[in-house]
């Protein structure tokens, strides 16, 4: 009786490539079972089975981090850019237009958003309490300054307006 050729190249990479089961690679090729076992035992086909699988899976997340860090950055950079755009128009309308108190006020709680919108993309905090102003005073104690005389200057402007309305309902 003659020996059948086996290509146990051929066998050893589907086995370690493709996943095939001792039991596969036994009905494929009409091997005994033992000895498709007693061969990738002696051949350490499950540690480089192991290795392979390790490898590929390593590189699908280096893969997908890298896909999902492009994406982010993507998006970051718009909405840097976007922050930056709010941020340049607000400032023109500053310098170009008489503003009303309200306005004023619209105006900073855009900055503000564009502040934290660009912050966020960065993924730094957008909590800026522990930055201080030039004179040394904490930024929040800045704010609470500022947005004191903002509402100071809404009151001051509606005032002559709500004096007229009260005026007209005493007549």
């Amino acid at each position: 009786m003659k020996a059948i050729a086996v290509d146990w190249e051929k066998i050893k990479h589907e086995y370690i490539t493709h996943g095939l089961s001792h039991e596969d690679i036994e009905v494929k090729y009409k091997i005994k079972g033992t000895t498709v076992r007693n061969r990738a035992s002696r051949g350490g086909w499950n540690k480089m089975r192991q290795a392979m699988r390790h490898d590929v899976t390593k590189a699908v997340i280096v893969t997908t981090v890298a896909q999902t860090v492009d994406g982010l950055t993507a998006i970051n950079a718009r909405d840097i850019a976007g922050a930056a755009s709010i941020h340049a128009k607000a400032l023109d309308l500053l310098e170009t237009m008489e503003i009303n108190p309200v306005t004023l006020k619209a105006l900073a709680g855009a900055l503000k958003d564009a502040q934290a919108i660009a912050r966020l993309a960065l993924g730094v905090s957008t909590n800026n309490t522990q930055v201080s102003a030039p004179d040394g005073q904490s930024m929040f104690s800045q704010l609470v300054i500022v947005s004191g005389k903002l509402e100071q200057l809404e009151q001051d402007h509606n005032r002559p307006q709500l004096e007229a309305d009260g005026a007209t309902h005493l007549h």
